[in-house]
C-alpha cells in the first residue's frame, strides 16, 4: 500500500540539515574530488569498518568507525564505492564525507548505502580532495540480495487502458514480467512483453559520464499493462516467477477517464536528491526532501488524491546526477515511496540533456556528458508523431530525440516541449512545427484546459538578463518564436522550471502585457523544488509578476473541478501551507 512512502520518508528525513543555497554553476561535489591522483598507501595499524552484517533491501544506516589513523587532521574523508573498484584512480565514489578529527585517529560516523546491485567498500583518506591518500579499507559488506526489483516508477502513455512500468534490475536471468489485477488477491493478468535494455560508456558523449562517473546501470525495464480500465485501482507485483526477484504487491491508479469532469495534478522543476547523512555537502539540495516529504504526506492524507489518477509533471532538471550515474541510484531511492504509485512524467533540462556537439542548442556541459541518454533510457515519455520522429534530427549518439512530447490527461491537453532543442523558425523547424500542428490539434470540447511546459522559463523575473545572460536571452527568444501560437490556440498556463523560484504572472500577452483573464497566458515558474536558490529576482517586481519568491521550496498543485476552473496553489514544501494561488476559468464554457 501507500503508506510505505512514509516509511522511507522518515528515513531520508532521520538527518535532514539545514537548506542550502546551489547556484546554477556550482560544480558537482564530486567533481571536486581529484580520483586520478589517488595513491594507495595503506597505513600501518590504521583500520575502517563498517559495523553491520549483510545489509538489508534497497538502502540501510550503518556505523563506520575508524582507528589507528596517524596524524588525522580536518582535511581527511572518507569514501564509498560500490563496487570495490579494481582501480581507485579511475572511478569515482558514490559519495564522500569529511571527517571531524579528534587528535586520536578514532572515530565513527553514520552512513546511509543504497543497494547498488553489488557490494560496499568505504575507503579512509588523508591529504584533502586533491591529492587524497588511502590509508584504510573496509572489507567489502554485501547486500541480503541483489535480485530485487529497483527503481520502479509509472508513466502514462496516451492512452488511458494503458500504464507504463519502468524498473531496473541486477540480472536478467529470470525473465523479467509483471502479474497484476483488481485486488491483493486476484493477480490475474501479467505480460511479460518487457523490453530491456543497459546504458554503457559508450552512449555518452562525454566525461564524466564516459570515465570516472560511469557506473554499471543493471538492466532496464520497461513494459505496457494493456487493456485496463481507465481511472480504477490495479495491483501489481514486479518478477512474480522468482522468490528472490519479488516486488511487493504495489497499486496505482489507472489514467483519467477522458471524460471526467476532475482532475489534479502536480507540477515542478528542479528537485534533485539529497544525501542526508551529511555527505557530498558541497551541493546538498535539502529541499527536494522537503518536497519528497510533503508529497508523500500530502498523499497520505488524500490532499493529493491519488483516486483522481493524479500524476506528476518533472519539468527538467530530474536528479542532477550531471555524468556521475550512482546519482541516479540515490535518486530513486529517494523517490521509492512514491513513483511505483503514480506516474512520473518528465522532460529534458540542461542538467540532462546539454553538451557540445550533441543537438543541444546550448554548448554547455550541463549534463556532464550524459547528453540525454540516462533521462531517455530510464524515463519512457509519450512517442511524438510519428513525422516527427522520422524527420532529419542531430542526436546525440543513441539519445531518443526528438523529446518533446504531448498528453491528454482528463480535461487537460499538456503540450510539452525542450527548451533544450532549438524551437525557432531557422534552426528549431521540427519541433516548432511539431508544436504548432500540436496545438492546432487539441480538442477543446474534449480537454478544455491547455497547458504549455518546458524547462527554461518563457518569462521570468531575472536580474541575470543583457546579452550574456541566458534567462534573458532565452525568454527573448521563445517570445518571439512561440508566444504567437500560444495566443492563437489559447493556452491557458504555461509552466517552467530552471529559475530556483517560483513566479507567477498576470495574464500575459505581447512582450510582457497584462491582458484580460481570456485573451493570454498566465506563466508560472516552478523550480523551487529542491535545488538552492537562483538569488537574483529584479526589485522592485514589475508589474507583471503578481507573486514571486526565491526563499521557499515547494510545488505546485494543480485541480480541475467539473472542467469549470483550473486552481493553481503553490505550496511550501517545509509547512505545506499554500502561499500563492490562481484560478483559471474554462474559456469554453
Amino acid at each position: 500500500m501507500f503508506r510505505r512512502s512514509l516509511a522511507v520518508a522518515a528515513v531520508l528525513a532521520a538527518a535532514l540539515l539545514p537548506a542550502s543555497v546551489v547556484a546554477h554553476a556550482d560544480p558537482h561535489p564530486l567533481s571536486l574530488l581529484s580520483v586520478e591522483n589517488i595513491v594507495v598507501a595503506p597505513q600501518s595499524g590504521a583500520v575502517i569498518k563498517v559495523e553491520a552484517g549483510v545489509l538489508q533491501s534497497a538502502g540501510q544506516t550503518v556505523t563506520v568507525a575508524w582507528s589507528g589513523v596517524d596524524a588525522a587532521s580536518r582535511y581527511d574523508w572518507i569514501g564509498v564505492w560500490s563496487p570495490k573498484p579494481d582501480n581507485y584512480t579511475t572511478t569515482s565514489p558514490s559519495k564522500y564525507k569529511w571527517v571531524i578529527p579528534d587528535g586520536t585517529g578514532t572515530g565513527s560516523t553514520e552512513l546511509f548505502l543504497v543497494n547498488m546491485r553489488a557490494n560496499v567498500v568505504v575507503a579512509y583518506f588523508t591529504g584533502g580532495l586533491q591529492n587524497p591518500v588511502l590509508v584504510a579499507e573496509s572489507e567489502p559488506v554485501e547486500f541480503e540480495n541483489y535480485e530485487l526489483p529497483m527503481h520502479i516508477h509509472l508513466a502514462l502513455t496516451n492512452d488511458p487502458t494503458q500504464m507504463r512500468v519502468d524498473w531496473t534490475s541486477k540480472s536478467s536471468k529470470n525473465y523479467p514480467s509483471i502479474i497484476y489485477g483488481l485486488s491483493v488477491d486476484h493477480l490475474n493478468m501479467s505480460t511479460n512483453r518487457v523490453l530491456t535494455s543497459v546504458i554503457t560508456a559508450d552512449e555518452f558523449c562525454g566525461a564524466p559520464a564516459t570515465t570516472v562517473g560511469f557506473h554499471e546501470s543493471g538492466y532496464l525495464n520497461t513494459v505496457v499493462l494493456t487493456d485496463l480500465t481507465p481511472n480504477t485501482q490495479y495491483f501489481y507485483q514486479i518478477g512474480a516467477e522468482a522468490a528472490d526477484s519479488k516486488s511487493d504487491v504495489l497499486n496505482f491508479w489507472s489514467a483519467p477517464h477522458p471524460d471526467t469532469e476532475d482532475a489534479q495534478f502536480v507540477i515542478f522543476g528542479d528537485l534533485g536528491q539529497v544525501e542526508t547523512d551529511g555527505s557530498n555537502e558541497a551541493s546538498q539540495m535539502d529541499g527536494s526532501i522537503l518536497t519528497t516529504l510533503a508529497l508523500a504526506k500530502d498523499i497520505e492524507e488524500n490532499i493529493v488524491d491519488r483516486a483522481a489518477s493524479t500524476a506528476v509533471f518533472h519539468i527538467g532538471d530530474i536528479s542532477y546526477a550531471r555524468g556521475y550515474a550512482t546519482i541516479w541510484e540515490q535518486f530513486f531511492y529517494q523517490l521509492s515511496g512514491m513513483s511505483p504509485y503514480l506516474p512520473w512524467m518528465t522532460v529534458d533540462g540542461n542538467h540532462e540533456r546539454d553538451f557540445p556537439n550533441t543537438g543541444s542548442i546550448w554548448y554547455g556541459t550541463d549534463s556532464g556528458g550524459e547528453c540525454g541518454v540516462a533521462l531517455a533510457k530510464r524515463f519512457h515519455m509519450p512517442n511524438p508523431p510519428a513525422a516527427a520522429a522520422a524527420a532529419d534530427h542531430v542526436q546525440a549518439k543513441n539519445a531518443s530525440d526528438p523529446t518533446w512530447w504531448s498528453l491528454d490527461f482528463g480535461p487537460v491537453h499538456f503540450t510539452v516541449i525542450s527548451t533544450e532543442h532549438s524551437f525557432d523558425n531557422v534552426t528549431g523547424q521540427q519541433q516548432l512545427a511539431w508544436i504548432e500542428a500540436d496545438l492546432k490539434a487539441v480538442n477543446r470540447s474534449k480537454t478544455p484546459f491547455l497547458i504549455f511546459t518546458g524547462h527554461r522559463p518563457m518569462y521570468i523575473d531575472s536580474t541575470w538578463d543583457g546579452l550574456s545572460g541566458s534567462d534573458g536571452y532565452v525568454s527573448r527568444a521563445m517570445i518571439a518564436a512561440l508566444e504567437p501560437l500560444l495566443i492563437k490556440y489559447r493556452v491557458d498556463a504555461a509552466f517552467w522550471g530552471h529559475h530556483h523560484s517560483y513566479q507567477r504572472t498576470c495574464t500575459l500577452a505581447n512582450n510582457h502585457t497584462c491582458v484580460a483573464a481570456s485573451d493570454g497566458v498566465v506563466h508560472i515558474v516552478t523550480g523551487a523544488a529542491g535545488a538552492g536558490f537562483s538569488t537574483n529576482l529584479i526589485q522592485p517586481q514589475p508589474a507583471w509578476i503578481q507573486y514571486a519568491t526565491d526563499k521557499v521550496h515547494g510545488y505546485v498543485r494543480a485541480t480541475i473541478s467539473q472542467r469549470k476552473a483550473l486552481k493553481l496553489d503553490f505550496v511550501s514544501a517545509a509547512t505545506r501551507e499554500v502561499l500563492d494561488s490562481v484560478s483559471i476559468a474554462n474559456k469554453f464554457l
